[in-house]
Parts: structure tokens; sequence; C-alpha cells
């Protein structure tokens, strides 16, 4: 388990919601918005470039994730007057966004919705947005089927809410299972290089294990998340400016396929695509210092 102290924090919403999220590191705001299932647990995996960098990474879970409270969303801009709130909160009044994974249709609306509030926008191994066919390629199974069969993915879900939980309880134990074999054979080794770390293990553990935190709720979240990024949309992507958004996206990238990535350049004119050759979903990890170069400029 990690440290209670890095867990991080709570804020009251106007309506009674509780908002959690997690700082590290001092200097430019960036706000990060996690995958699924994740966290805001994350931005641990960013604390020594955030501290070297002068970066103020903010992890700020959704409803129904870690320590928010759940609502159900009702479209993707829903997110954005809790992020406004906090950013108030924290006398914040621009800042750098990043998106990873699932974050990034999160990140990318409400680029389009407050694109005065943002400095840069960076989003990783991002779906395509919306959604359409171009995911039937993931290796996750439970994205696979929230998007078209949300009944069969909510078992699906539950099964890995377990594994992560009793990983999260017992590491060294679970190591020794055959669902850790699973985890393993799932990833690219461009990504499965990582957990040859156990601290990168254990907090990515932690992370996803969080992101039930509320159990069904947390269940109803992910897969409530995964149909709003599907048409009907409500994104106007043409309020993006120019320069505003990056994409990175890796070519061995099991999780969502590479051609998101060109497909989000497509529809986002003005946006800069990077593709990394050999790397996988976890390119992020492998490239800190150009990210915090990019959120700093």
């Amino acid at each position: 388990m990690m440290d209670p102290a890095k867990e991080g924090q709570t804020l009251t919403l106007p309506d009674g919601r509780k908002l959690g999220y997690l700082t590290v590191g001092e200097g430019k705001p960036v706000f990060y918005f996690h995958g699924i299932p994740s966290s805001r647990l994350d931005v641990l995996f960013l604390t020594r470039i955030a501290s070297t960098r002068k970066l103020q990474v903010i992890g700020v879970d959704r409803p129904g994730f870690g320590l928010s409270t759940y609502k159900k969303m009702e479209s993707l801009s829903s997110f954005a007057s809790d992020l406004n709130y906090l950013a108030n909160n924290l006398s914040i009044n621009k800042f750098a966004i990043l998106g990873w994974s699932m974050g990034g249709p999160w990140a990318i609306s409400y680029a389009a919705q407050y694109p005065e509030f943002v400095s840069k926008i960076l989003v990783v191994g991002s779906p395509s947005l919306p959604i359409e066919t171009e995911m039937e390629g993931t290796s996750n199974t439970a994205l696979r089927l929230g998007f078209r069969f949300p009944g069969i993915a909510k078992r699906v879900m539950r099964e890995r809410m377990e594994i992560f939980l009793r990983a999260d309880k017992d590491l060294t134990s679970f190591k020794l299972t055959a669902d850790w074999r699973k985890l393993l054979d799932a990833l690219p080794d461009a990504d499965a290089k990582f957990n040859q770390d156990e601290s990168f293990t254990a907090t990515m553990i932690h992370s996803n294990a969080e992101a039930y935190r509320q159990k069904e709720l947390s269940i109803e979240a992910q897969l409530r998340e995964m149909q709003l990024t599907l048409k009907p949309w409500d994104t106007p992507l043409s309020k993006i400016p120019a320069d505003l958004l990056h994409i990175w996206h890796g070519t061995e990238d099991r999780n969502v396929p590479v051609d998101n990535a060109y497909l989000n350049a497509k529809r986002i004119p003005g946006s800069t695509l990077i593709i990394f050759e050999g790397k996988g979903h976890w390119l992020l990890l492998d490239n800190l210092e150009k990210m915090a170069d990019l959120l700093n400029s």
C-alpha cells in the first residue's frame, strides 16, 4: 500500500459532492486526466520530473473514481465545472492539461469548452473522438465490450476489480498467480519492461485499485464514460485553437490502437501529432523530459 500522506485530499463542491485530487511538485500548474481504470494516483509517476522541472501536477478523480463522489455524467462537458471550481479554489487561472488514455477525451473536451484557460494540452495514447469502430482493435476486453455491450462488460469489470483489489492488498503473493502472468502477457515489451521496477508496479496496481474504491458505483462510472465518448457527441472540436493540442501515440499500443491518433489529428485541425515507433501505451514514462519541456512552453 502507498504512504497515506501521498493519497491526496478532497474538495467539497457546491452541490455537496467530494472531488478527490493529488498534487505533486511546485511550479507551473498542470491538471492531469486519468484513464480507465485509473485515478489521481497516476501523478505519483510524475513526482520526480515535477520537482526537477518546476511543475505542479494535479491529478483529479472524476465522479465515481477514487475519492470523488459518484454522479451520473450527462456528457463529456459535465466534468468541466468540477475542474473549474477546483482551479478557482487553488487560485489557478491558467494551466496546462495532460490526458492519458481514456482521460484524453475529457481533456480534449475541456480544452474545446474553455480554451482561454489552457496554455497547452497533451494527450497520450488517447482514443479518437468520437469513438467509432477504431477501438475494436484494443486488447482491453472491458473497453472493447464497454462501448457496445455494457451488460457483459460489467461482469468483466467486476472480475478486473477483484484482481486489482487483491493485488493491491498483497502484491508479492499476487505476482505468483496466473492473473499476474495474464496482465504481463497482454503488454507489449515496451510496456512490460516497467514492471521490472517494484515501485512502479505497486503504484500502477494501487492507482488501478483506487479506481474501484466505490465498487459498483465505480464500475457504473467507468461504463458511463465509455458510452459518453460515442456518438451523438457534444464537444465542438473546432473551438480548439491551432497549436494548442499535442497528440502522442506509440505504434505498439495495444490498449488504444495507433489509428486513433491519426483520426484525432485529422478531426482537430492545427493539432500536432507525434508517433513514437516501438512504444506502447506507457510511452509517457519514457519521455518525461520531453513532456516537461512541452507543458512548460
